[in-house]
């Protein structure tokens, strides 16, 4: 993965922002909704590395704080967990297919 440096805080928009489709099966049936959806996780990936670059920075050159940094990772992880949510809920349960390896 190429660093790009960006500036802090993180880019909006954020999930707050976007209304989600209820299962990814309704995401694929609408290219413009799932362009949204992975404009949405590739956001909240780009808001983690650029936190990660600035705490990896000589604490001088640092924008963020610990606490500040921590609370922006803490989002970015539970939009991202919300955003991974989306797309299984309509995966049929863990097992249920033969030769369906498990997700993890």
């Amino acid at each position: 993965m190429s660093a790009r440096k960006r500036r802090l805080p993180p880019a909006e928009p954020g999930p707050e922002s976007w209304t989600p489709p209820s299962g990814m099966a309704r995401i694929y049936q609408d290219a413009p909704t799932f362009r949204a959806w992975l404009l949405q996780l590739e956001a909240r990936i780009t808001d983690l590395a650029a936190v990660a670059e600035d705490q990896i920075a000589p604490p001088a050159k640092r924008q963020l704080g610990r606490a500040k940094a921590r609370d922006l990772i803490g989002d970015a992880c539970h939009a991202i967990d919300d955003l991974i949510g989306i797309a299984r809920a309509d995966l049929p349960p863990e097992g249920s297919e033969p030769g369906t390896p498990p997700l993890h």
